[in-house]
């Protein structure tokens, strides 16, 4: 069994060979940590690098401190380290500014391709710009590099070694982008359009693209400051029809007044569509009206009428199309999902039931709509020849392991469906890993805490990789405790039964004493942590929330102030720290919504305050499910049923048994 997991390597130069053994070894306890419990398997139980990891840091600190003699020791010492680029890259680095320029093109040049070298290249281009050095700046581009900041700098420094016109001529590719750019771009985009080169027909298309991604600050300032005469008049109208598509009709008179009309029919669509979502009946007869005033191309009306056609509450409203545009089929089902919605909070389960039959037959069949029919014909008590038993529908649900399938499965009282199943790992994905220079250098990036550095190489050595690949590098980044892209691999190979790597036991003491000292379900810190952040405890979102639980500064302050605490924001990068305030806010949350995890929950994605406004809304009318169904944030309502969903799967891993809601959650009008 050993030769057949482990085949035998064809001779590589010694630096290959180091990396085997490591591999190898590493491959051996992940397999030794797959026969243990999971919270007994360690990150590092593997010890073929622990000596040279060891050097590697001192080394670090050695260069860090100034001592340069016992530094380069040590550099000499690691050379066969996997990790020796990085080595030479502080090097290189601490003295950057004033080292021979063919020293950093060396080190680029030796390391082409790999991340270290992407890292360097960015950095030199930065001290290029500091330096105002351009033509070298120009002379060291590499095209390869995606970074907006830096392609912008690239063409600034063409534009003032003497290229304006070449440099210019590559502006409008930056440009033409639905979201706003560094601010390195903006001297560039002045000269651009001061020269004359913005023309307004691209300006209507980056206000076009801003629209479409519902941009509409970016959109204002195009039309404000880009656009003039009857350009400007129509990419008002633009943001009107966005911002109050009920006054289209109105407005749209307007319209006929001015030019391009191909601009005027757009405008028009683009509202119509937004009203459709909100009163299909208003929106549908304001269309007739449109169509006598304007000429619309036989594409834009198909594209309207289909619309309208699949959004009604008809069972019959899809007979005949047959052929339908992919965007048009997801246009008119989002329309639709959001008139059930509707009906949903007005408990007009006749009409529900209606508009899924009206759903294009892939959308029919998600455990979504599938629960809702069940319950609209459970509440109409209807008893006819054809219609489906709910019964039966919630019995197939509850084979599903969702947030649906454990809904079902409560209704009829059924066991969960869990199907936990361990990937396979295959034994030559393994052999391959093992040649994969790019996972070595990641997996023991990890072990020394260059998170980022690690994240880049697991990229590149992840890139192109099949299923089976995938699993076994999953499989060996859990043995790390590197659970971020354990759980990632997994779902990037779409294995979804390996319950362990995907859902992992992870921080398990710091979890289960906060749990304990913070009287909160294990399983419902465990899903929050799982659903934040997949356990990344440097994780970080673009609103600025940081950290295992995803806690925003202010936040965490008040937590902290609460517990007597004080806390810099780099502690929210501690697992500890950030599960001690995370769980903390949680109890908070927990006590000033009367013990409820549902209502809970949704505070801690949305905030208290709107959680509060939606409530004033329903008036304490609707059940736990069509509530939280019917939540106004698509990302909201997402997150709440995955918590939920991720929390009974959690109670299984800690071997308990809970149900999705407490009885007094499930009695509890919303």
């Amino acid at each position: 069994m050993k030769h057949a997991i482990f085949p035998k390597f064809k001779a590589k130069s010694p630096i290959f060979k180091c990396l085997k053994a490591f591999l190898l070894t590493v491959i051996m306890s992940f397999l030794v940590g797959l026969m243990m419990l999971p919270d007994q398997a360690s990150a590092h139980s593997y010890s073929h690098y622990a000596d040279a990891r060891e050097r590697y840091q001192v080394a670090m600190n050695q260069l860090a401190t100034g001592q340069l003699d016992a530094f380069r020791q040590n550099l000499e010492a690691l050379s066969d380290y996997p990790l020796y680029p990085y080595l030479e890259y502080e090097r290189i680095n601490q003295h950057i500014t004033r080292l021979p320029v063919q020293d950093v093109q060396a080190f680029i040049e030796r390391y082409k391709g790999t991340p270290v070298a992407n890292k360097m290249n960015r950095r030199w281009l930065n001290v290029l710009i500091k330096k105002h050095q351009w033509q070298q700046y120009v002379d060291d581009w590499d095209p390869a590099i995606r970074n907006t900041r830096l392609r912008c700098w690239h063409l600034r420094a063409k534009y003032r070694t003497g290229n304006k016109t070449e440099a210019l001529a590559g502006v409008q590719a930056l440009w033409l982008k639905p979201h706003s750019q560094p601010k390195a771009c903006d001297p560039l985009f002045k000269e651009w359009i001061t020269g004359g080169y913005l023309s307004q027909d691209v300006a209507w298309q980056r206000l076009s693209m801003a629209m479409a991604a519902h941009r509409t600050r970016l959109a204002g300032y195009i039309v404000r400051k880009l656009l003039k005469d009857d350009y400007a008049l129509l990419g008002q109208a633009y943001l009107n029809a966005h911002r109050r598509p009920e006054a289209l009709l109105t407005n749209a008179q307007s319209l006929q007044q001015l030019s391009h009309s191909d601009k005027a029919n757009q405008i028009i669509l683009h509202g119509l569509k937004r009203w459709l979502r909100k009163d299909l009946a208003a929106a549908s007869q304001a269309w007739v009206a449109l169509q006598a005033d304007f000429a619309f191309a036989s594409s834009e009306t198909q594209e309207i009428n289909q619309l309208i056609t699949m959004a009604a509450s008809s069972e019959s409203a899809l007979a005949g199309l047959i052929e339908q545009d992919e965007k048009i089929i997801g246009d008119a089902a989002k329309t639709i999902e959001g008139h059930i919605r509707a009906a949903l909070r007005g408990a007009d389960w006749p009409k529900v039931a209606s508009l899924i039959r009206a759903l294009p037959a892939p959308y029919q069949q998600k455990s979504r709509w599938q629960y809702w029919l069940a319950r609209s014909l459970e509440e109409q008590k209807l008893d006819e020849p054809g219609l489906p038993e709910p019964q039966q529908i919630y019995q197939e649900l509850a084979k599903t392991r969702n947030f649906y399938g454990f809904l079902a499965a409560d209704l009829i009282d059924a066991e969960y469906a869990m199907r936990d199943q361990p990937a396979p790992v295959d034994p030559m994905a393994l052999h391959h890993l093992a040649e994969n220079p790019n996972v070595v250098r990641a997996l023991e990036l990890f072990a020394v805490n260059q998170l980022t550095d690690a994240r880049r190489e697991w990229s590149a050595g992840s890139r192109d990789m099949d299923g089976a690949a995938l699993v076994a590098l999953g499989k060996m980044a859990e043995s790390f405790d590197w659970h971020e892209k354990a759980i990632r691999s997994l779902i990037h190979a779409q294995y979804w039964d390996d319950l362990q790597t995907r859902f992992p036991l992870a921080y398990k003491h710091k979890i289960l004493d906060a749990s304990q000292s913070k009287q909160l379900d294990a399983s419902w810190l465990y899903a929050i942590a799982r659903q934040e952040s997949a356990f990344s405890p440097d994780a970080k979102s673009s609103a600025g929330a940081l950290g295992l639980m995803q806690l925003m500064p202010g936040t965490a302050k008040d937590s902290a102030r609460e517990l007597g605490l004080k806390v810099r924001k780099a502690d929210l990068l501690q697992p500890e720290t950030n599960i001690e305030l995370g769980s903390n806010y949680l109890k908070t949350l927990l006590k000033k919504f009367e013990g409820n995890r549902i209502l809970a929950t949704t505070a801690y994605n949305a905030g208290p305050h709107r959680v509060k406004k939606w409530l004033e809304t329903t008036q304490n009318n609707l059940p736990f499910d069509a509530w939280i169904e019917t939540i106004p944030f698509r990302e909201t309502r997402s997150y709440v049923q995955n918590v939920l969903a991720f929390s009974v799967i959690y109670d299984y891993r800690l071997n308990r048994y809970r149900q999705l809601v407490t009885s007094q959650e499930a009695e509890q009008l919303l």
